[in-house]
């Protein structure tokens, strides 16, 4: 597995995303619409969806998200032993780096966890996403990806199937379901 996930955004992911200077600039193409896909869900997705083709016996594929619906959002995948909690997982993170694969232990990560005013707080901020994490750990290549990559409090509808929305058609819907 080290070698497909090393190799994979470097061989394709970077190229066809067509990253330029860095991920939040190539985040702002997608955003203006000059990108079709760039952002860091995608980067997971498509990760993942590489890594499940190799049905793995002894290892187990979640999906993490840091800062849930914020600016500072980032998924990214991690991969843990079987029957392992998910804060033991390792890291896998194609976009941070623009195509370079970053990896580390999730306890480490210490770029994305609860600030303090000096130093780092040891304090991760990565979650697992359960509906990601399932579409990642189920095996039955028939069924789509979930729409949103967060939980949703109803279950999903082949209607709701498709890649996830933009911040902008979160934050809308929040605002729509907060009136």
């Amino acid at each position: 597995m080290s070698d497909r996930s090393r190799t994979l955004p470097r061989r394709w992911l970077k190229r066809d995303y067509r990253v330029v200077l860095n991920p939040e600039f190539t985040v702002f193409l997608v955003n203006i619409g000059m990108r079709k896909r760039g952002w860091c869900g995608h980067w997971s997705q498509d990760i993942g969806a590489r890594l499940k083709e190799l049905k793995l016996k002894t290892l187990v594929l979640h999906w993490g998200v840091a800062f849930d619906k914020t600016s500072s959002e980032n998924n990214c995948i991690v991969v843990t032993a079987r029957n392992q909690r998910f804060e033991d997982g390792i890291i896998i993170d194609g976009w941070r780096r623009a195509g370079r694969l970053f990896w580390c232990p999730v306890i480490k990560d210490d770029e994305y966890e609860v600030e303090q005013h000096y130093g780092h707080s040891g304090i991760t901020t990565w979650k697992e996403n359960m509906q990601w994490s399932a579409w990642l750990q189920d095996q039955d290549e028939t069924e789509a990806k979930p729409k949103e990559a967060t939980a949703s409090r109803r279950a999903a509808s082949p209607a709701d199937l498709a890649d996830p929305p933009s911040e902008l058609q979160v934050r809308d819907s929040d605002a729509r379901a907060q009136r």
